[in-house]
């Protein structure tokens, strides 16, 4: 069994450590400092994440346009998938299963919504992930999460891999962290609905 499908059966902390891995793509990772589709891959909890390496590489940084108004073409889409899957044990560990009782969800105890705004923005970063994402820290206020999501096709063709908090700077965050902000936010609006 691959480490990372033993990494999807690990309880989860309430810490992620976010660093990068040792364990390299041979030959796709060129060196540490500059990231790679590869590497974008390798960090990828999406168990698809190696068979799309070859179309990471035809999109990641070649001069391309994010398709704004029309469909996706199937392969862009399948690796819009990939980076943007969170990992399954993150969603487990903070939202409840699907049948859950309204009385529950209204007691369930979420991450609270960030105060905003702060002087600088959420922005997408080229570089390695690194710090620790407290998954029950507070999150970002859902305008600056839709925003990120609207925008974060053209980062992901840029090359532009993580992203970056202003709250936690030493923090670069992978792409997935935007759905899971917009969960929360989901959540939230359940139950205020």
């Amino acid at each position: 069994m691959s480490a990372q499908c033993e990494a999807l059966r690990q309880p989860l902390p309430d810490v992620l450590e976010l660093t990068d891995s040792e364990d390299n793509i041979e030959d796709d990772i060129e060196d540490d400092t500059t990231p790679s589709p590869a590497s974008l891959l390798q960090h990828s909890y999406n168990l698809k994440s190696l068979s799309i390496l070859k179309s990471a590489n035809r999109w990641i940084k070649r001069g391309a346009r994010f398709p704004e108004d029309k469909l996706l073409p199937h392969e862009l889409h399948q690796l819009c998938i990939v980076v943007t899957t969170v990992p399954e044990h993150i969603l487990k560990a903070v939202l409840p299963s699907d049948n859950i009782s309204v009385s529950a969800l209204i007691d369930l105890s979420l991450p609270e919504i960030a105060k905003w705004p702060f002087s600088e923005k959420i922005t997408f970063q080229e570089d390695q992930p690194a710090g620790r994402l407290f998954i029950r820290s507070e999150i970002p206020p859902e305008p600056y999460v839709e925003e990120l999501h609207k925008n974060f096709g053209q980062a992901l063709l840029d090359g532009k891999i993580l992203i970056l908090d202003p709250r936690t700077t030493d923090t670069r965050l992978l792409l997935w962290a935007i759905e899971f902000w917009r969960a929360l936010h989901s959540m939230h609006n359940l139950r205020t609905a």
